[in-house]
């Protein structure tokens, strides 16, 4: 497990040292040559890469959706202006925009855009797209304005404006500076969308009928089984290295190493140990573990009075044996989390000093403290594997178990995860659920702000003295000084928590020894683009 420690902190230390370079503020964009100027292959491959997927995607509207494998999807039918490179480092790179300016302020990055690009009905793409695409993520006002975990996220309260000098020609003004907006601007709920067909088609039509500028278009759509995305000839970069893409609803784990072994699927984008046996006997497919910056946890609804109390807060993490969890029913692939930050990250250490580990007499001295002997509590939860949790609602027991060891029952209430994620978007349901966040960025800015800083997030928090910190990080250019901060940010939440922090993993990826192309990312948003069958 020291091994893994080491393997992710090498892959996110890489990971800063490339977002530090882009957000300097150097006046120049990355070689637009590098990750996306053009396809890696020929014609596009007639026979389709299948994917299976844990979970339905649920939605195709960038901003509507939280869930990886509906932002998978989006990924291959929008664009952004700004990309993550085709390859396994996290490298910021040029998407629609062929290059920026950056003020030597910080505070103004001009954009300019590729010509020719059209969306897949063929309206051009324009400036004007772009500011309507990004100003529905924040602005309440804008017609097409979804509310939504991202609202806070891609342009927080450190933005000013759009100036739009010409179609092809925009900038984005700040109010202070901002060092992660380059890699913001690659998530996908960022996409830039066809300002005429969102609005002509409608909020609750749009999240099904999407209509983007990206290397693929929807095909067929049958929700809950699969979902078919067809190449685009006529993209800016050409025609992919396939032609057709399903992407196929497997919610069963042993179902879909089967699908991977008989060659009936070509990627399987979430593995447990447990499935996949000895790797040494796999024939025609193979499966690699990749570090990733995801933390497991349990939300706590701090808008409810059972858990208003810090203590009781506290006491629920001290309940929890981490390390008999992760070695036990999540089969050695995850490891202990003690803090919020995942190991490698900005600002993470290997020596919290307020760091929690598994103490029950703690945990019982805290509830008796706090008046809370005898504690009940709802506990939301889902039966579908995922990345930071491969074992699904068997967690959630196992977490169960501990608590009810310091004397504080809960009630399993099992939603499948798209359908949990849409109770813990009202934010007023829930009292306890066990969820997991994947980096979009690498960048803690996307990590502990999004995940409890914003004034949306899911666990109704607020750390006055914690967000205050964060929000000096944001604009903080120098690294040391900026990890600095986000120690003293964690610290606050850990002395009043708002979550019980269980877990950082590993990944379990199989795929096809057939699949070429293909270089799995360190989250689950795999570029498929590139990707064939031999």
């Amino acid at each position: 497990m020291k091994q893994a420690k080491r393997t992710f902190f090498s892959l996110i230390s890489a990971v800063l040292a490339i977002f530090a370079v882009v957000g300097c503020g150097s006046g120049e964009s990355q070689s637009p040559d590098r990750g996306t100027a053009g396809w890696a292959n020929g014609a596009a491959g007639g026979e389709p890469i299948v994917v299976s997927l844990p979970a339905d995607v649920t939605k195709l509207d960038p901003p509507a959706v939280s869930n990886s494998e509906s932002l998978l999807v989006i990924r291959h039918l929008y664009d952004r202006l700004t990309e993550f490179a085709d390859t396994q480092e996290v490298e910021v790179v040029p998407g629609l925009a062929e290059s920026w300016d950056v003020s030597e302020d910080g505070l103004r990055y001009t954009f300019h855009l590729r010509q020719g690009v059209t969306f897949s009905d063929g309206t051009p793409l324009t400036a004007e797209a772009v500011q309507f695409s990004l100003q529905r993520i924040f602005d309440e006002d804008h017609p097409a304005f979804w509310n939504s975990v991202w609202t806070n996220d891609v342009l927080g309260d450190w933005f000013d404006r759009f100036e739009i000098a010409d179609d092809h020609t925009i900038a984005l003004v700040l109010s202070e500076p901002y060092v992660a907006l380059l890699a913001n601007l690659a998530m996908p709920c960022a996409s830039i969308v066809n300002p005429d067909h969102v609005l002509a088609v409608g909020r609750e039509r749009v999240v099904t009928e999407p209509l983007g500028s990206g290397p693929y278009v929807l095909d067929e759509w049958k929700t809950g089984n699969y979902l078919r995305v067809k190449a685009r000839p006529d993209h800016w970069r050409g025609r992919p290295a396939t032609d057709t893409i399903i992407f196929r609803t497997q919610k069963d784990m042993n179902q879909r190493m089967a699908s991977l072994r008989k060659g009936e699927v070509h990627l399987v984008t979430t593995l447990s140990p447990g499935v996949v046996g000895d790797r040494s006997a796999l024939e025609n497919c193979d499966v690699v573990e990749v570090p990733m910056p995801a933390l497991h946890y349990v939300i706590f609804n701090c808008a409810e009075e059972k858990l208003k109390d810090r203590r009781v807060r506290l006491a629920l993490n001290y309940a929890i044996d981490r390390q008999a969890l992760c070695d036990g029913i999540l089969e050695g692939t995850a490891f202990p989390a003690s803090g919020i930050l995942p190991p490698g990250m900005l600002g993470w250490r290997d020596d919290k000093p307020l760091g929690f580990t598994y103490d029950p007499e703690k945990a019982r001295a805290l509830l008796e403290e706090a008046d809370a002997v005898g504690l009940k509590l709802e506990y939301m939860c889902f039966p579908e594997a995922r990345p930071y949790n491969t074992a699904g609602t068997k967690t959630a027991q196992r977490i169960q178990e501990d608590l009810r060891k310091v004397g504080v029952e809960t009630e399993l209430v099992q939603r499948d995860f798209g359908g949990m994620l849409e109770i813990l978007s009202l934010r007023t349901e829930h009292e306890l659920a066990g969820i997991g966040w994947m980096s979009d960025t690498g960048d803690p800015d996307n990590f502990i702000y999004v995940l409890f800083g914003t004034p949306t997030n899911r666990s109704n928090y607020v750390n006055e003295e914690a967000n205050r910190l964060m929000a000096l990080a944001r604009t903080e250019l120098d690294s040391g000084k900026r990890a600095e901060l986000y120690h003293q940010a964690e610290d606050a939440m850990l002395l009043d928590p708002p979550c019980i922090v269980v877990n950082h993993a590993n990944r379990l990826k199989g795929h096809s020894t057939r699949l070429k192309g293909y270089n799995p990312y360190a989250w689950s948003l795999d570029a498929l683009w590139n990707a064939y069958l031999d």
